[in-house]
């Protein structure tokens, strides 16, 4: 693959961060219009706090810089490895995922760079960017290697607990994993229940210290079992309520890949370095994340705009990439005395792969503004004690919330689908 700085060598995404988007409404909806978690760190010296902007210049820079040096890790220290992690893909022997060495050196290096935790919250380590970067994040990382950007954007749920959990799970949970010490997946889906999360049957029951022994099989599991001797933190959701019960009998609970059996892996026709897995569940023990009964109304359904997002980001990264590496034959490629690239067919082929990529990219980035517009917003009024019926009502939460819940399935399916075309 070609090699570069995936940030500052594309002009086309530099052109998208420096004059598409609206930065001063970014960076007032993510930090506030008065800054708090800057003003917080001069209050208390929070060292987690450390790297909160002033202004949005000072944001924006930070936001760049950080582009720049993640746009030259992937760019140089991943791509000699793409082809590699693909080709040796990933076994499964008594019950352990065996992961190329190269993919487990290459994320030890970019667990050392600090940046991992794009999407989790400073005050629990993260660096605490908008969504619209975790956009430009996924665009450079999937461009190089998509399983390694996948197990990334995963590692980033982490959030949700920041969210929804105890001081305690934060510190167990989260904490490590912004140090890339922990994985995260999402184990939702069953062998008999993929989209229709609502008759989930993994069952959830409390023992005597107030925790909980998971019992089920979860289907599908993307980096299930972690990375390497690093283990995956589950969100699982199981039943709590009566089997049938609908949704409102389904909770979220915290285990780790550790605690349960990994019974297989999916043979795929990509992808072949990123682990789906079949997960079996026998009395493990599970703590409980919020309160019984929201694990899809609210926490699974509080995941699901920041996974479409990725995925949309997926698409318009391998499209990027299909983009520059045509062109880049199509440079050296010489037919009738010049590069093919200055043969009508070849450049109108080469603009449409062009346009398309970026049409993707632009959805992808708006698309994270919209999430930016309300959840940061929310997550401020759930952290200072407000009740969830009067954040509803709040008009400029429910406003962009539902406008986000329109994007971010369209950019899904647009990218996903446009990404794969232009690839052909």
């Amino acid at each position: 693959m070609i090699q570069g700085n995936y940030f500052t060598e594309d002009p086309d995404l530099v052109f998208i961060f420096d004059h598409v988007l609206d930065w001063e409404k970014i960076v007032h909806a993510c930090e506030g219009k008065d800054f708090i978690e800057h003003k917080e760190y001069l209050e208390t010296n929070n060292s987690r706090l450390e790297m909160a902007p002033s202004s949005v210049e000072e944001a924006k820079d930070l936001y760049k810089s950080t582009l720049n040096l993640l746009g030259d890790f992937f760019g140089n220290e991943v791509t000699p490895f793409t082809s590699t992690f693909d080709k040796k893909g990933l076994k499964y022997q008594d019950g352990k995922v065996i992961f190329p060495e190269e993919m487990i050196a290459v994320y030890e290096k970019v667990k050392d760079t600090g940046l991992l935790p794009y999407a989790i919250s400073r005050k629990a380590g993260g660096l605490g960017f908008p969504m619209a970067i975790a956009g430009f994040y996924t665009l450079i990382m999937a461009r190089a290697d998509s399983p390694l950007s996948m197990a990334i954007n995963l590692l980033n749920l982490a959030q949700i607990i920041y969210r929804y959990g105890t001081y305690e799970q934060i510190e167990k949970f989260v904490v490590p994993a912004t140090k890339g010490e922990k994985l995260f997946a999402m184990s939702l889906t069953e062998p008999d229940y993929g989209s229709d999360l609502n008759s989930v049957r993994s069952t959830a029951t409390k023992n005597g210290n107030g925790n909980y022994k998971i019992n089920g099989t979860k289907r599908f599991i993307s980096q299930g079992c972690g990375l390497g001797d690093r283990p995956a933190v589950l969100l699982t959701l199981a039943r709590t309520g009566k089997q049938g019960g609908g949704a409102r009998g389904l909770s979220l609970f915290i285990t780790t890949s550790d605690k349960v059996e990994v019974a297989g892996i999916e043979h795929k026709m990509g992808i072949h370095a990123s682990p789906t897995c079949e997960l079996v569940y026998e009395n493990t023990d599970g703590e409980l994340l919020a309160d019984e009964g929201v694990g899809l109304t609210r926490c699974t359904l509080g995941m699901t705009n920041f996974m479409r997002l990725g995925t949309a980001a997926g698409g318009a990264g391998g499209g990027a990439a299909a983009y520059y590496e045509s062109l880049k034959y199509a440079s050296e490629r010489e037919q009738f005395g010049k590069p093919i690239k200055d043969i009508t067919a070849v450049k109108e082929m080469l603009a449409k792969i062009r346009r398309e990529t970026n049409a993707m990219r632009l959805f992808t980035v708006h698309t994270g503004v919209a999430v930016d517009m309300y959840q940061h917003e929310q997550i401020r009024k759930e952290k200072a004690g407000i009740s969830d019926r009067e954040i509803r009502q709040d008009i400029e939460i429910r406003k962009w919330n539902q406008i986000a819940s329109v994007l971010t399935p369209m950019a899904k399916y647009y990218c996903s689908e446009e990404g794969n075309r232009v690839a052909y």
